[in-house]
């Protein structure tokens, strides 16, 4: 009996490895984009995504690249490099350049993005913007998104326009990521500072 319960659930753990291969497939079909597997629920969409070896998605994720809104026209690219897991629930929106470097787990309930719903480094256009609904406003404050080789981001974090991660870092859950930070460190709070060392 337990031989019986043991199959069976190798059986059920193939048959969802074959749907995420399917799932990819379909994704590299509509987008050119080639993953090894994508989760359940997942939405990826639009151009100029530079995909690496053995890069995988987990269920309910977004990821996109966004080449028009409302009447505005980008060239965004997503460079994920090699071995790159991303968890459950990850949001990933893009209008310039963001890149994710090899080896990097980034854990569930992720955002990444590098711009927002409005101008709002600028006041004075702001102050012309401010009464309009969120979804209506322009796409600004662009600024591009590098994160290193071999980072390890937590849960739940969120990771802003104009972010630098360097290689070997730990993002701590929770996190809001805004600014450059080195090589081999702990990042920690919110906003995100370096907590330790690791060199």
């Amino acid at each position: 009996m337990k031989f019986f319960r043991v199959s069976f659930a190798y059986i059920i753990i193939k048959i969802l490895a074959i749907f995420k291969r399917f799932r990819a497939l379909i994704v590299l079909m509509t987008t050119g984009a080639k993953f090894k597997a994508v989760g359940t629920n997942c939405k990826v969409r639009g151009e100029g995504m530079s995909i690496g070896i053995n890069v995988m998605i987990g269920d309910f994720s977004w990821i996109e690249t966004i080449g028009s809104y409302a009447g505005q026209c980008f060239s965004p690219k997503l460079i994920i490099g090699d071995e790159v897991a991303l968890s459950d629930f990850v949001h990933i929106s893009v209008i310039g350049r963001i890149q994710i470097g090899r080896g990097t787990l980034i854990g569930s309930k992720v955002y990444i993005g590098d711009h927002s719903h409005g101008h709002y480094r600028d006041i004075k256009i702001w102050q012309k913007e401010k009464n309009i609904i969120p979804k209506s406003r322009p796409l600004a404050d662009l600024m591009d998104i590098k994160i290193g080789d071999n980072c390890w981001i937590g849960d739940g974090v969120v990771i802003l326009a104009g972010s630098i991660i360097g290689n070997n870092c730990v993002v701590g859950a929770n996190s809001v990521v805004k600014g450059i930070f080195q090589n081999d460190c702990i990042i920690a709070g919110m906003p995100a500072k370096i907590v330790k060392d690791l060199k």
